[in-house]
């Protein structure tokens, strides 16, 4: 496996991960969700895995946990938020988001443009998605606009639903970063096995520099 390791939170968004992202070959996708992610994370480990991209639920989960794995958040794009709202207006304008307050959605900004009402429902780690749209519908939502999480409990209670896609800029801006904290983290491991080295073999653990800054 390699370095860098991209979570998506549905089966169907793997193969439209490795699409956007083929042109990043040190970069793998898997699937995952909140509930196991840190049942699987020991063994992304043992395999090498030092970054994970994710979003929402899995991306609070790694970074509440403090392990040794960076995280590199994969934003809301504008295009995905646009896409989303296109398809919901034809099914309404009162529009409910539920999400993960890490996602920052952003929704209620689009209200006068659509004529409607967005309200933003934040759901929290281990939380019900399944509560909050029924909440969302008892108070006059007639479409749920989310991630794979919420649209899925959209779907089994039969209230209209458009998923906020994964965009490819968002998915290239995440490898982007990635790849550079990366590069950073290598090069902060580089520069601490050279002190390391320099320590073991000067005198008494002292290390001198002359006047330009090199270890002498």
């Amino acid at each position: 496996m390699q370095n860098i390791l991209f979570l998506m939170p549905a089966e169907y968004l793997v193969p439209f991960a490795k699409e956007a992202l083929r042109d990043f070959p040190d970069i793998s996708v898997r699937h995952s969700q909140t509930q196991r992610v840190l049942h699987e994370l020991s063994g992304y480990i043992s395999k090498g895995v030092e970054i994970i991209c994710a979003r929402g639920g899995i991306s609070y989960v790694l970074n509440q946990a403090q392990t040794d794995v960076s995280v590199v958040d994969i934003q809301v794009t504008t295009v995905e938020v646009i896409n989303a709202i296109t398809e919901a207006k034809l099914h309404g304008r009162n529009i409910a988001a539920p999400a993960h307050a890490t996602m920052g959605i952003g929704l209620e900004v689009l209200a006068p443009v659509i004529g409607g009402s967005v309200l933003q429902y934040e759901v929290r780690y281990n939380q019900d998605y399944d509560a909050a749209v029924r909440k969302a519908v008892a108070e006059g939502a007639e479409v749920i606009v989310g991630g794979a999480l919420a649209c899925a409990a959209a779907k089994r209670q039969d209230v209209p639903h458009s998923v906020l896609q994964f965009a490819k800029e968002s998915l290239l801006q995440a490898a982007k970063d990635a790849r550079r904290l990366l590069e950073a983290l290598e090069a902060e491991s580089a520069t601490r096995d050279l002190l390391l080295v320099a320590l073991d073999t000067s005198h008494d653990g002292v290390i001198t520099t002359d006047a330009a800054n090199t270890m002498t």
